[in-house]
């Protein structure tokens, strides 16, 4: 008879004898599984799966195979830092600022700054006017930078592009998306995902790994979304608009924080330090 509450042993059947409540549910609401979850338990030892209806003999089936694959990493749900063309209408309010941060002046220093908002924004434009104490200067944007995604499945050594990773982070994961693993001891970049084999769910990256890393680990899997590669700046006082030639906009989900990096080059500036601003417009 199908049943709609099932049990089992955190350390018998789960991969790293832990569970982690938030990426448990979230693997499961990613799977072939349609009927939701009603509650996820941990007791000691017990774990209790309920859901709002029964599950059929696969759906029970995919069930035993997500818990013996879940790895206990808290993940964060991949719609929370995906950026994406707006899919939902915003409430029509128009806002500009400046976005501003100090960076230190010397030759290749990196400053970086992290911005939240509260709310939900949907990016329109970035616009910013050189000036000569900027020339040669970079900076990139990075929206959620190293946000745990997944696990690896299978074990990789150094040298290797192409890996099997968990159902979380295979679904999350784009063309483009920036990719790092981390295992408590190595951090490799990977560089950006340049392929997906959908047969084999196993992705292809851009950097070979320069570390052997195990599933056993675990290995977690992180990725970044490079709203902006290095913009070079120049000391024309022209002015730079970015996005005006894209009609919609990208949407930063609330308390995603947006990380500026800013690697200093100019030597002109007198001073330990010089302001730096862009201006930004956005609906929320």
């Amino acid at each position: 008879m199908p049943v709609s509450v099932f049990s089992y042993s955190v350390t018998e059947d789960t991969l790293h004898q832990k569970v982690d409540v938030g990426s448990l549910e979230l693997e499961i609401r990613q799977s072939a599984i349609t009927i939701a979850v009603e509650k996820i338990n941990v007791l000691g030892d017990a774990l209790t799966i309920k859901f709002k209806a029964a599950l059929s003999p696969t759906a029970e089936t995919n069930l035993d195979a997500i818990v013996a694959a879940h790895a206990g990493v808290a993940l964060l749900d991949p719609p929370e830092v995906k950026v994406q063309e707006e899919k939902v209408k915003t409430g029509g309010h128009h806002q500009g600022g400046s976005l501003s941060m100090n960076v230190t002046v010397g030759a290749g220093t990196v400053t970086t700054k992290t911005f939240t908002w509260p709310i939900k924004r949907s990016l329109l434009s970035l616009e910013y006017v050189g000036h000569p104490d900027y020339a040669g200067d970079w900076f990139t944007v990075d929206i959620a930078p190293n946000t745990p995604v997944g696990v690896l499945l299978e074990d990789v050594g150094a040298g290797e592009t192409v890996i099997k990773v968990s159902d979380t982070a295979f679904n999350y994961l784009e063309d483009g998306f920036l990719v790092h693993l981390a295992d408590g001891s190595n951090l490799d970049d990977l560089g950006m995902v340049i392929g997906k084999n959908t047969v084999d769910r196993t992705i292809t990256v851009q950097t070979a790994t320069i570390n052997s890393f195990s599933a056993a680990t675990p290995t977690v899997v992180q990725s970044t979304r490079r709203s902006l590669y290095p913009l070079i700046l120049w000391e024309s006082s022209a002015k730079v608009d970015i996005g005006t030639t894209k009609i919609g906009a990208s949407t930063v989900h609330a308390n995603i924080p947006m990380v500026v990096t800013y690697t200093n080059n100019n030597t002109n500036h007198a001073g330990p330090t010089k302001p730096f601003h862009v201006v930004l417009e956005w609906m929320y």
